[in-house]
């Protein structure tokens, strides 16, 4: 538990800047995660320690996903701009989404956003408790990247290699069974839409951050 809240949040506005993460997603409604209130900006722009983090823009892209542009800015130097992505109906004590079609949404405008403004930088990914729900966009991440490298999938390896770094991550068979339903719904929609086209590239498994020790969520 984080007894001094300006120090977590300061330290999220840093580790965005030191990890030069641009895209940031929300697994649970920003309302929902306790310390998003100190860190993201409503309307007005909010002072964090020597940060100033300011709301550029914020539209649903889906029903159910939330873009918002934000900036942050220390001092007189260049605003590091973050899109961030919020999967609004992922409900607090949820271990699943209860729409799957949303996690596979969030992870094609994701790509398409950072192929469009060329984004190479890591993606931070936040939740109520930094584990429960970032265990599956990762596994689903990391297994999309490994059928457009191999042609091929081994989500078992790749649900042990998460839980090495964060034990917490998948630890139900539930959500095990999520990441497969998200995976084969992915491949249908791309054999649809592109028949044999790849698809989109983006981070690999080592560029996903997930936070850690709890930084950002509420305690």
């Amino acid at each position: 538990m984080w007894e001094d809240r300006t120090k977590s949040t300061c330290t999220f506005t840093e580790e965005q800047i030191n990890h030069e993460s641009n895209v940031l997603v929300s697994i649970n409604p920003l309302k929902d995660i306790r310390s998003t209130k100190e860190w993201f900006p409503a309307a007005a722009p909010l002072t964090v320690s020597t940060y100033t983090v300011s709301l550029i823009k914020s539209e649903f892209i889906t029903p159910s996903i939330r873009r918002s542009d934000i900036q942050i800015r220390y001092d007189e130097s260049e605003a590091h701009l973050v899109q961030v992505y919020e999967l609004t109906t992922w409900k607090f004590n949820d271990t699943i989404p209860r729409d799957l079609q949303m996690s596979m949404d969030v992870i094609s405008h994701v790509n398409t956003g950072r192929v469009e403004k060329e984004i190479v930088s890591p993606i931070t990914i936040v939740s109520k408790d930094g584990a429960v729900g970032c265990g599956v966009f990762c596994a689903v991440y990391n297994a999309v990247q490994q059928i457009q490298q191999d042609a091929e999938v081994d989500m078992f390896t790749i649900v042990r290699q998460l839980q090495v770094r964060r034990p917490e991550m998948i630890s139900t068979v539930e959500e095990y069974h999520a990441c497969h339903k998200i995976i084969v719904m992915t491949l249908e929609r791309c054999s649809e839409e592109f028949g044999s086209k790849p698809l989109n590239t983006g981070p690999t498994e080592g560029e996903l951050y997930s936070n850690v020790e709890n930084v950002y969520a509420n305690s």
